[in-house]
């Protein structure tokens, strides 16, 4: 899987403004053990980054393990998990600029971090069929936690900081329901897919950070990342082709809507094919 991403954050008072843009690949191989129980493993590697307002960004670069699984109780009900590892690596540029008596200091202050992630996701679905039409009302909840190493910044002297570990953590529910219709061609199947989602984030601790000037003093100051909307919705366009011997290719696009001053857009290219 192929996956390109676009997100924007619009400037708010006391607030900066951030453009987001990420890539990743990955790739996985899993094992039907029977009609009714399929589990695997996937690696995937993601780089995203972020441009701040004034001349500031953050760089990162990650790798994640994932396992996952899904199993049919029934011909028609599913239930899937996934357990997830990644490990998280930061290049952070923060531009330092002011004007004092006249003199202009302008500096970039660099810092390197690492991070562990850990992911726990679970969902359920029901696939209703009406003749080529595929209904599946479905449900999920995703735990995150991150926990990101202290480091201390370079390159801009006295005004140079030391960030102290910080760890934040979030619940993700999502309800929705995926509309599909199959299309049998001299080739293949071809399948328009919509999907269209709820989310809640709850139990959500948004990141705090603390940090301190790196050349001296324990006077610490803190940065609390702006609270982010709870709840909003997500809509999802995609087509699958399955040819012959099992083979498969997706293009999924995904967008959020009813996020106050965000936006993000994803595209998703895939392939898959059966031995």
């Amino acid at each position: 899987t192929i996956s390109n991403g676009e997100q924007n954050a619009r400037a708010q008072r006391n607030q900066v403004g951030v453009d987001f843009e990420s890539r990743g690949i990955t790739a996985g191989v899993d094992y039907r053990f029977s009609n009714a129980l399929t589990a695997g493993v996937a690696l995937g590697y993601a780089d995203f980054d972020a441009d701040i307002s004034g001349d500031s960004s953050i760089d990162t670069q990650g790798l994640l393990l994932t396992g996952y699984a899904s199993w049919y109780p029934t011909e028609r009900f599913y239930l899937d998990g996934r357990l997830s590892l990644g490990q998280i690596d930061f290049e952070q540029a923060r531009r330092v600029r002011f004007t004092l008596d006249g003199q202009t200091t302008d500096l970039l202050a660099r810092g390197d971090a690492n991070a562990d992630q850990f992911s726990l996701a679970a969902g359920m679905g029901y696939h209703w069929n009406s003749g080529a039409w595929n209904i599946t009302p479905n449900a999920s909840l995703r735990y995150t936690d991150t926990q990101i190493d202290s480091f201390t910044e370079t390159g801009a002297g006295a005004f140079n900081l030391r960030y102290d570990d910080a760890d934040t953590d979030s619940l993700l529910v999502a309800a929705g329901v995926q509309v599909s219709r199959a299309f049998s061609t001299s080739r293949g199947v071809l399948t328009p897919t919509m999907s269209l989602s709820f989310n809640h984030e709850n139990n959500d601790e948004d990141l705090s950070i603390v940090a301190r000037f790196a050349d001296g003093g324990n006077q610490s100051f803190r940065f609390d990342a702006p609270a982010s909307d709870s709840t909003y919705g997500a809509l999802g366009l995609g087509m699958v082709y399955v040819g012959p011997n099992g083979v498969q290719a997706y293009l999924n696009y995904r967008t959020v809507f009813g996020y106050d001053d965000f936006e993000r857009d994803t595209i998703n290219l895939g392939a898959r094919f059966e031995f």
